[in-house]
């Protein structure tokens, strides 16, 4: 048995559909009342951030 496709691929059926995109901030940003909850360690490298949703979010348009 084989496991079901992890997403499916849904052609449009007009010309063009809007779409709505939550796009997260990127964590590139730390507000100086939470840097002190960071390790400075943290701080330098900012292992949890996603560093190419702003070039999604430009992509993607208004």
């Amino acid at each position: 048995m084989s496991a079901p496709p992890l997403f499916w691929v849904h052609s449009a059926r007009a010309p063009e559909i809007p779409v709505l995109a939550t796009i997260p901030h990127s964590g590139t940003w730390i507000p100086l009342e939470f840097q002190t909850h960071f390790a400075p360690k943290f701080l330098k490298t900012l292992p949890n951030t996603d560093w190419h949703l702003n070039k999604l979010r430009t992509y993607a348009g208004d």
